[in-house]
């Protein structure tokens, strides 16, 4: 029963786990838009507006970098596989079987 939770819980786990990064880069990436665009509002100087400019790129960059090492995790969500939840099952496969055929034959 525990093996059968657990493996109905992995699956979100490890996703969660493989998306973490870019989610972070996400919220980078947000904060430096909408910080750069209040710089843009206020008629920097020529200073500002490059270093504004350097950071917002900086973000947008690392968001695409993690976005590039995300999607194998996000093909694997979207086409249902998950490899390592299979590693898992075929290591735990035919646990308890044993105990379920002595029942079902008692019960028979």
């Amino acid at each position: 029963m525990h093996a059968f939770f657990l493996l109905c819980l992995l699956p979100s786990t490890i996703f969660a786990a493989g998306l973490q990064d870019l989610v972070s880069a996400s919220n980078d990436f947000e904060v430096e838009m909408i910080e750069h665009e209040h710089v843009l509002e206020q008629n920097p100087s020529a200073t500002e507006l490059a270093a504004s400019t350097l950071k917002y790129a900086k973000a947008k960059e690392r968001y695409f970098a993690e976005l590039r090492n995300s999607v194998p995790t996000l093909v694997d969500m979207a086409t249902g596989k998950t490899p390592k939840v299979d590693k898992i099952r075929e290591i735990f496969s035919g646990y308890g079987e044993a105990q379920g055929r002595q029942i079902e034959a008692a019960t028979v």
